[in-house]
């Protein structure tokens, strides 16, 4: 069975990853009027390495939440949300606000247990 306990750490990267993501915006807008960021020789912050780790690993505990949700026949749309929603922002940083709408709406998914509506009709026959 599920351990609801794995939801909640899955719900709560995700709410982590929001809340980073969102200053990821305040950062580009930083570094978008700062004198330095013309300059020839461009080096990737590692504030940029923190934001793509935070991506990277709630795009990992989604992976294995909806593996997890597969096993135990319930509804994959909170983890296929989540796996998207840092997928957009690993692809490219722009895509802050998106990311944030789309976790957003995968933690309300992650957090509701729905069975799969095939595994719904066997109990009803019973």
């Amino acid at each position: 069975m599920l351990n609801p306990k794995f939801n909640h750490i899955t719900a709560l990267t995700d709410i982590i990853s929001c809340l980073v993501f969102s200053s990821a915006w305040l950062f580009m807008f930083h570094s978008s009027f700062n004198k330095n960021f013309l300059s020839e020789t461009f080096q990737i912050s590692p504030v940029w390495i923190f934001f793509y780790v935070v991506a990277g690993i709630g795009f990992l505990i989604n992976t294995f939440q909806m593996d997890r949700h597969k096993d135990c026949h319930i509804t994959k749309i909170g983890p296929i949300l989540g796996m998207t929603g840092n997928g957009t922002f690993l692809l490219s940083p722009s895509f802050a606000f998106p990311a944030i709408l789309i976790l957003l709406v995968a933690i309300v998914f992650t957090l509701i247990k729905e069975p799969l509506k095939k595994q719904l009709n066997l109990n009803e026959d019973k």
